[in-house]
């Protein structure tokens, strides 16, 4: 039997359909989270997006953005979506992978010309044990993208 470290069990990647937008068109990025392991693992699908700094267990997702130098940071709201629910877990087969397509402009001001950097951060510390569940817990991070806002 081989043991995979849970933190690798699973692996998170990033995708954009092309590099280069003009000032004001959304921006959609696709996020797939793979078990590359040997065995089905419980996952937490919702893959809810909010903020880092809001409260453990109350998000799942965050883009974190390198902005063009110069930029002002604009914080976005914070979403309360509360703990997940029994609905929000499933069994992901082993090398199975999820996808879930995002606006990227909901979430990240993006209204100034120049070059930009993103990477998805996936963190689930609810292990769904109030659901008989063992579900994965830890944080990993995708790849990064690099995305040019132009005229």
């Amino acid at each position: 039997m081989v043991s995979t470290d849970r933190n690798q069990m699973l692996v998170i990647r990033l995708e954009v359909p092309k590099e280069s937008y003009s000032l004001g068109e959304p921006i959609e990025v696709t996020v797939v989270l793979k078990n590359q392991s040997g065995s089905p693992v419980t996952i937490n699908k919702r893959m809810g997006v909010n903020p880092a700094d809001m409260a453990q267990g109350y998000w799942e997702l965050r883009f974190d953005m390198t902005y063009p130098p110069g930029t002002p940071f604009f914080p976005k709201p914070l979403v309360n979506r509360g703990r997940p629910n029994t609905e929000d877990f499933t069994l992901l087969p082993p090398g199975e992978e999820i996808s879930r397509t995002y606006q990227l402009t909901d979430w990240c001001r993006m209204q100034f010309l120049g070059d930009y950097e993103v990477k998805a951060i996936y963190n689930n510390a609810a292990d769904g044990s109030q659901f008989g569940l063992s579900a994965w817990t830890g944080e990993i991070s995708s790849n990064s993208i690099k995305l040019q806002v132009t005229e």
